[in-house]
């Protein structure tokens, strides 16, 4: 399967989520897995990502997180 890594900063991006959600939603039709990666290069080097797919991207977007910040408060 082939695979889409999504790579955020962290820092305030105006439309990022509804980004994020289009590109799960195109990996799921044309058969991709799409991949999360948390604080930006640095996350990649450590390892921090999530797998995302479609119920949890629209999870996040109805409560309006962000679907690669899964952090407790």
């Amino acid at each position: 399967m082939k695979t889409i890594g999504i790579l955020t900063g962290g820092g305030d991006c105006p439309g990022i989520n509804a980004v994020i959600r289009a590109v799960v939603r195109a990996g799921v039709k044309y058969d991709y897995e799409t991949i999360g990666i948390r604080n930006g290069w640095q996350g990649l080097i450590d390892d921090d990502i999530e797998p995302l797919d479609n119920s949890l991207v629209l999870i996040h977007s109805w409560m309006n997180q962000d679907p690669c910040d899964n952090e407790e408060s």
